[in-house]
């Protein structure tokens, strides 16, 4: 999923622990500029119980970091 934020494209990824059943997070945080794209991951270490939580959460996540 993708959402634009502030002008900075954010794509949210979830994960499913296959031991736990649990979802953990990663976000790429999309930069357009003139030229070219910037693109940086983050990922935290935090488990969520539903996928739908864990995206939830990339945004947040993603949404924290663009705003310092």
């Amino acid at each position: 999923m993708m959402m634009i934020y502030k002008g900075s494209g954010l794509q949210a990824r979830s994960f499913q622990n296959v031991g736990t059943g649990n979802w953990t997070i990663s976000v790429s945080l999309m930069r357009f500029q003139p030229d070219h794209i910037q693109e940086r991951r983050y990922s935290a270490n935090d488990e969520y119980p539903t996928k739908e939580e864990a995206i939830q959460h990339c945004f947040s996540l993603g949404k924290q970091i663009v705003d310092g």
